[in-house]
């Protein structure tokens, strides 16, 4: 959950900067990361089809706002990236509550 929090904050950084350098990169590196909770248990207490839902939606918006952005579609790029981000609010909501560890994004908007 660490490495999804710290993999939003670079995104956000990516958008804050310059989206078109490096933006694609941060969300395949979002999109991975998220791969890699499917290969883990479905934390105790939490509904698994719910889980495993916001995480494939999560990973398919990071794809979508990776792809977005290397085609040089910024606005609507950081439209999906939100929504992805959103997603991944939730599902930190359900790994918190499992884990007893509150994991929270930081608060974003796009300029």
């Amino acid at each position: 959950a660490e490495r999804i929090v710290d993999g939003v904050q670079e995104a956000d950084n990516r958008f804050e900067d310059h989206p078109e350098a490096g933006g694609a990169s941060a969300m395949d590196v979002l999109s991975v990361t998220l791969d890699a909770l499917t290969e883990q248990d479905v934390p105790p207490g939490q509904d698994a089809a719910r889980y495993t839902e916001l995480i494939a939606q999560a990973r398919e918006g990071f794809t979508s706002a990776g792809d977005q952005l290397q085609q040089g579609h910024i606005a609507e790029a950081a439209e999906t990236y939100m929504k992805a981000r959103t997603i991944t609010g939730d599902l930190l909501v359900m790994i918190s509550g499992a884990t007893g560890t509150v994991y929270v994004l930081p608060a974003w908007s796009f300029h």
